[in-house]
C-alpha cells in the first residue's frame, strides 16, 4: 500500500486531486489509518484513477464518471458528450465565419432601405392530390366557386393565381391567365 503521497508521484496526480475525488467517491482510500489520518492507495487502484484521467480527458463531468463507475451505460454517456461536442465545434465555426465576415470589410457596406406598404389580403389553403395538370385547371375554379358561394364579399386579387407544390418538391405558380 501506497500512502497518497507516494501514490501521487507514481500516478502523477496531485494530492488535492486525489482528495477531490476521494471526496466526491470517484477514487477513495483502500485504507484510512483512524489514527494519523494516513490515506492508503494500491497498485490495482493506478487502474481506476487511469479510468478516471482518460475520462476527464475527454471533458466527462464528475457526476456522469460517477455514474460510469457504477454501472450505467457508458457508451450512451460518451454518445451524449460527443454530441455537445459537435455542437460546439459547429458554433465556434459559426463564430469563425461571422467573424470572417467582419473582417472582409463587410460591415462597413452601404444599404439601401426601402419601406413598402402591402395592402392586408385574406388567403385561401387547400391541399389536393391531382393525378394530372388538366384535373388542377378544372379544380381551381370549382374551388373558387364554391368560395363566392361562401363569401360574396370576397373579390379576388389581380391576376388570380396560386402556388401547387409538384411531387418534385418544387413549387410552381399557376395562373389561369
Amino acid at each position: 500500500m501506497y500512502r497518497i503521497g507516494e501514490f501521487s508521484r507514481i500516478s502523477k496526480t496531485t494530492i488535492k486531486t486525489l482528495r477531490y475525488y476521494a471526496e466526491k467517491n470517484l477514487l477513495t482510500p483502500e485504507k484510512t489509518d483512524l489514527v494519523t489520518g494516513y490515506r492508503y492507495y494500491t497498485t490495482a487502484q493506478l487502474l481506476q484513477l487511469y479510468q478516471i484521467q482518460e475520462l476527464r480527458e475527454a471533458g466527462i463531468s464528475v457526476s456522469d464518471i460517477k455514474k460510469i463507475l457504477s454501472g450505467a451505460d457508458s457508451a450512451a454517456i460518451l454518445r451524449k458528450k460527443k454530441e455537445e461536442l459537435q455542437q460546439s465545434v459547429a458554433d465556434t465555426i459559426s463564430q469563425i465565419s461571422r467573424i470572417d465576415f467582419l473582417l472582409g470589410g463587410s460591415q462597413h457596406m452601404n444599404y439601401s432601405v426601402t419601406i413598402k406598404e402591402i395592402p392586408e389580403y385574406i388567403v385561401f389553403s387547400r391541399t389536393m392530390h391531382i393525378n394530372a395538370y388538366s384535373e388542377m385547371m378544372q379544380e381551381i375554379p370549382k374551388t373558387g366557386a364554391k368560395l363566392a358561394a361562401v363569401n360574396p364579399t370576397l373579390k379576388c386579387v389581380a391576376p388570380d393565381y396560386c402556388f401547387c407544390r409538384y411531387p418534385d418538391g418544387e413549387y410552381r405558380v399557376v395562373s389561369r391567365n
